[in-house]
């Protein structure tokens, strides 16, 4: 799916980019999702409106309204799955979209500041949030509880993008800072930092691969190859050895310097 500031969605087919259907938000969309089963789609925008339907291009009902907020986010979360949102709030909404008597509530996942970001595990169990108090958490879909005891801290950066890998074993952030940070959903210890040519990092999302895919404001879409041996292997195929030890660090942080390629 893609929107325009105006509100214009079109929805394309992921083989080749094609155009499926298109429809008008009616406002400034400010977050997208689609249900892993892609039968529904949903929005958030920016005058504090919560639309869903189905993605055959008809304009997607209201389904919450609040006055002077901006949703920051939408995730399809849990095995049904129900619909999480969050506006200028410290805590997560939900609401079961498909249900239309159903009404927003308050889920027991929270911050200790606005919440900015919610994405869901490939197979709807966790769902991860950060927010304006720089933590990324990890909870259970179902119980609401939180994943480990220990938070996910990102230092003094602010969190713009989160997702989980395909196969869920891990969860990526990217921030103001431009790295992209790397951990085991069960674990509060990064698995790695990758670090990038600089520059904020807005998007995040991965290949089927498990390749990860970043937009920044240059408008740039870098790929990264989050696999150590085959990060090192690319390295030393575009760069002379010995490969110098700062150099190394730069690339590959996380591996210990081997003064030559091999």
């Amino acid at each position: 799916m893609t929107a325009t500031a105006e509100g214009a969605l079109r929805i394309r087919r992921g083989s080749d980019g094609g155009d499926l259907a298109a429809t008008d938000l009616g406002a400034r969309p400010t977050a997208l999702a689609l249900s892993p089963d892609g039968s529904l789609l949903a929005a958030g925008t920016a005058d504090g409106r919560v639309l869903a339907g189905p993605p055959d291009g008809s304009p997607p009902r209201p389904r919450w309204h609040k006055e002077r907020v901006e949703v920051n986010t939408v995730a399809f979360v849990g095995e049904r799955p129900e619909l999480a949102f969050a506006y200028d709030t410290t805590l997560v909404h939900l609401l079961d979209v498909r249900d239309p008597a159903a009404t927003a509530r308050r889920s027991g996942m929270e911050h200790g500041d606005h919440i900015r970001r919610i994405v869901a595990s490939p197979d709807g169990r966790r769902v991860a949030t950060a927010g304006n108090d720089r933590l990324v958490r990890v909870w259970d879909a179902a119980t609401g509880d939180l994943v480990g005891a220990a938070e996910r801290t990102v230092g003094a950066d602010t969190v713009h993008a989160l997702a989980f890998t395909p196969d869920g074993r891990s969860l990526a952030a990217v921030g103001h800072d431009g790295a992209l940070r790397l951990w085991d959903p069960a674990s509060p210890d990064p698995l790695a930092t990758v670090t990038g040519p600089g520059g904020p990092l807005n998007a995040l999302a991965f290949l089927p691969d498990g390749r990860a895919l970043t937009a920044g404001e240059d408008g740039a879409a870098p790929v990264w190859t989050l696999d150590p041996a085959t990060a090192a292997t690319a390295a030393c195929t575009v760069l002379r050895p010995p490969l110098p030890r700062a150099e190394w660090s730069r690339l590959l942080p996380t591996l210990p310097y081997r003064p030559t390629c091999r």
